[in-house]
């Protein structure tokens, strides 16, 4: 009887707010965004501002951020999976897939099918692609990162020689090692003042060279299950960057103490093939020469390239799916956030709509910069290797003495590949 005399005040009283239509005070659901440190101040700075617009809008949402670094983050997310409070919204890039392999995310096609304010083709195809796992997309892009090439205009006009801009799809191997030789300058005694190529042994750890020798390191660059390094397409490309070093001598010799002297943007080097926009805003926004992005270097391949994104992640342990599928859409497919992730990180990014305002958002771009774009769409533009299979780097492991001329490429190409296929079989139980 007690029982029945406490409740019914409160129930006539629901009644009554039910009834006269008052109100009743939501209840606030908390999306735990766990951020990734190393993105840099521009990218917490971005995520955190979007935030309080987000809360601004949705007066019943509470964007709770959690950070960690890059030795961290991973197992943050572990833990706080077996802990039974996932994070909701993560922000990896694509070397997540491995993540999403194990589980750990939404697939966000369903949400896309459904929502009427996005589609696939708000961003590049390639991009989508790197995010599609066996059908499974498993992120929304954000930036952008594309291996470009970038070349010193002042040295390349001294020189007499056409630029790669100027060139065109004359931008070749043999057009880029007849280049990268005549300016590479030597004093009196042969000591060496300007290299023609910048760091080109990343040329080959990248995997830039190999595609655009029409090869592939293995069968696919996402989760890849086999390995392809004893076609003749990787060791052709082995071939031609160890003759960059060898033969050519149009770069700094591998492991040289004074390797920075020569970077790009010192000036000291007329062409760097290793990049991405990145180092727009890092180095060269103050150097004293004028410079210019062009087109990947066209191999037997054509002009391939490589590229990685970061996005955003819905967790598979969510309780409130929904509500982080608006948050994470607010983040990417906004053409206003978007915009404003630009200006504050200067990074290039994946949503086309925002492309042609790039110029408008972003200090010290390239006079070319629109090629960045064109490139990160193009079919031979293909994702950055991203591998669950351990023991499967041996062909850097090579490397080092290929490039010292201490061994032949194309048998040290064959040892790489049975120790890889090895590797391989083992992880996936073939005999």
């Amino acid at each position: 009887m007690v029982r029945c005399n406490t409740w019914k005040p409160a129930a006539l009283v629901l009644l009554a707010l039910l009834i006269l239509g008052a109100p009743l005070q939501a209840q606030t659901v908390t999306i735990t965004h766990l951020q990734y440190l190393p993105h840099g101040d521009g990218w917490k700075a971005y995520v955190e501002e979007m935030a309080e617009e987000f809360m601004r809008l949705h007066p019943d949402v509470k964007i709770a951020f959690i950070a960690a670094g890059s030795a961290d983050y991973r197992d943050k997310m572990y833990v706080m999976a077996a802990a039974g409070t996932p994070a909701d919204v993560t922000e990896l890039t694509l070397s997540g897939a491995t993540m999403a392999w194990e589980g750990y995310f939404l697939d966000l096609l369903p949400f896309v099918e459904k929502d009427p304010d996005v589609s696939l083709d708000m961003w590049p195809q390639p991009v989508v692609d790197g995010f599609t796992l066996d059908g499974m997309l498993w992120s929304l892009p954000a930036d952008l990162a594309v291996w470009m090439n970038w070349y010193n205009a002042d040295l390349f006009a001294e020189a007499g020689l056409l630029n790669p801009n100027e060139l065109g799809e004359g931008w070749t191997w043999d057009a880029m090692v007849d280049a990268a030789k005549k300016l590479t300058v030597r004093d009196a005694e042969g000591n060496v003042l300007r290299y023609g190529i910048d760091r080109a042994h990343q040329y080959w750890q990248y995997g830039l060279v190999v595609t655009q020798s029409g090869g592939s390191f293995f069968d696919r660059p996402i989760l890849p299950t086999e390995s392809r390094m004893n076609s003749l397409e990787v060791k052709n490309a082995l071939k031609f960057v160890a003759d960059l070093f060898l033969v050519h001598q149009v770069t700094a010799p591998y492991g040289a103490s004074n390797l920075s002297h020569y970077y790009f943007w010192t000036g000291r080097s007329a062409i760097d093939i290793t990049d991405n926009p990145g180092i727009i805003g890092a180095y060269l926004k103050d150097v004293d020469f004028n410079w210019d992005v062009a087109r990947p270097v066209a191999g037997p391949g054509g002009p391939g390239t490589n590229f990685t994104v970061g996005g955003f992640q819905i967790g598979a342990g969510t309780r409130h799916p929904d509500v982080a599928w608006e948050w994470v859409k607010f983040l990417t497919a906004r053409s206003e956030s978007v915009e404003r992730f630009v200006a504050l990180t200067g990074r290039l990014p994946s949503l086309l709509g925002v492309h042609d305002r790039y110029l408008d958002l972003v200090d010290h771009a390239p006079p070319s910069w629109w090629l960045m774009f064109e490139v990160a769409g193009a079919p031979t533009t293909i994702p950055t290797i991203v591998t669950q299979v351990p023991n499967t780097g041996y062909r850097n492991t090579i490397m080092p003495a290929v490039l010292r001329g201490e061994r032949d490429p194309y048998s040290a190409l064959d040892e790489a590949h049975a120790l890889t296929q090895a590797a391989f079989d083992e992880f996936y139980g073939r005999k």
